[in-house]
């Protein structure tokens, strides 16, 4: 089941990030960069405030993350690619 998201994931990203097919492979590449590369951050994140503050602490800190998270989600859609006619008239 996770492979199959990955898969619908990276068509999404592919057919929905603002940059040219011969790019949409490094496009792919820096986000699996920079969410791989944050999953060890939070994780530690969240042992030390849970060691510290005990795991009901750390949960609260994770859906106080929720709201900041669905904010910067908003402006994605600056990323898109424009409707209509591309520059070499293919829509």
């Amino acid at each position: 089941m996770a492979s199959v998201l990955t898969i619908l994931a990276i068509r999404h990203r592919a057919e929905s990030v603002a940059a040219p097919p011969e790019m949409t492979t490094l496009a792919t590449a820096v986000h699996r960069t920079v969410t791989w590369g944050m999953l060890p951050i939070g994780s530690t994140v969240a042992g030390v405030v849970g060691t510290a503050f005990g795991l009901r602490a750390a949960d609260t800190a994770a859906l106080c993350m929720i709201p900041l998270l669905a904010r910067s989600m908003r402006h994605t859609h600056r990323l898109t690619r424009p409707t209509g006619r591309s520059q070499d008239g293919v829509t």
